[in-house]
């Protein structure tokens, strides 16, 4: 009994040591992270006005510099958290912080079966289909879309399941305007696991996608003959 409750303070402060490491690399991480927010908000201070207001929320108006009381609160109270832990740990060991976190893996792109209409008709209704093929079937899919216009909100917009098929229309109304179309799905797999797609990828996507009114396309279709 003796030996198993070692083994047990022992497994114990070794998880207290990684946590305090973990801990310890993410305020590290959040510094370095502060600090070029501060240069390129500094660099362009002189380049843009004061206010850029592009919504309705409170974050959606300002400048890059004002984010910075609120970014140096948050790594102070991070700091606390660390002082905590080290006065009770007995010491960090090296650990990656992301032995100490889930891994969750999205779903393959090549997995989810979509194909955006080459354009719509203002006035009419647009379907929006996509599918899931070879991996756990999703809970359930939003389709998230708006006019290519940032005045707007974007509309959430639960999609019908028929198998490992999703669908949602858009109704008529809506297509009737001159802007082109944005959307992008949601994806819920239970009650945790939560996907947007087509995402970002390894930064390099375009996260949502786009279908221009035919009367657009027809406008800036090149003249062939």
């Amino acid at each position: 009994m003796v030996k198993i409750a070692k083994r047990t303070a022992k497994a114990r402060d070794g998880i207290d040591r990684k946590k305090l490491y973990a801990l310890d690399e993410a305020v590290k991480h959040y510094r370095r992270a502060r600090d070029f927010w501060r240069d390129f908000a500094e660099g362009a201070k002189g380049t843009y006005v004061s206010d850029i207001t592009f919504g309705t929320a409170p974050h959606q108006r300002g400048n890059w510099l004002d984010r910075l009381p609120a970014i140096e609160d948050d790594i102070a109270e991070m700091q606390k958290k660390l002082d905590s832990a080290a006065a009770t740990a007995a010491g960090p060991n090296s650990v990656s912080i992301y032995d100490l976190t889930p891994r969750i893996d999205a779903p393959d792109p090549t997995q989810l079966l979509h194909s955006p209409a080459p354009n719509f008709t203002p006035g009419q209704l647009l379907e929006i289909t996509i599918s899931a093929s070879g991996i756990a079937q999703p809970t359930d899919v939003q389709l998230w879309y708006r006019h290519v216009n940032q005045a707007e909100r974007w509309q959430p917009a639960a999609m019908a399941k028929e198998k490992n098929r999703f669908t949602f229309t858009i109704p008529a109304d809506y297509t009737n305007s001159s802007y082109p179309l944005q959307y992008y799905f949601l994806i819920r797999s239970g009650s945790e696991n939560v996907w947007s797609f087509p995402g970002l990828g390894k930064l390099r996507n375009q996260p949502y996608f786009t279908v221009r009114s035919r009367s657009a396309s027809a406008v800036n279709r090149p003249d062939r003959t």
